[in-house]
């Protein structure tokens, strides 16, 4: 089975040698997956080994963090700014 990120990447790869026309977008999605399910057999049939897809790992962000203001009592006059 060949990943998605692979279809998508090979996907766009058409898209873009076809000129980024509009409403092909499925047509490039089955035309990618078949090419590298055919290319997958053909690798495994010459070789005898089955193709391992390594995606690369995305580094992740850290999560974001909640910044509390602290209260101002009631009774304290609010500055101007300078």
């Amino acid at each position: 089975m060949v990943p998605e990120e692979a279809v998508r990447q090979r996907s766009y790869q058409i898209w873009l040698h076809e000129g980024c026309p509009d409403g092909s977008s499925l047509d490039h999605w089955c035309r990618a997956r078949a090419e590298l399910e055919i290319e997958h057999w053909a690798l495994s049939q010459t070789t005898g080994e089955r193709w391992h897809f390594v995606l690369p790992r995305l580094a992740i962000s850290p999560p974001p963090q909640r910044v509390v203001s602290r209260r101002v009592p009631r009774n304290t006059p609010l500055r101007a700014s300078p």
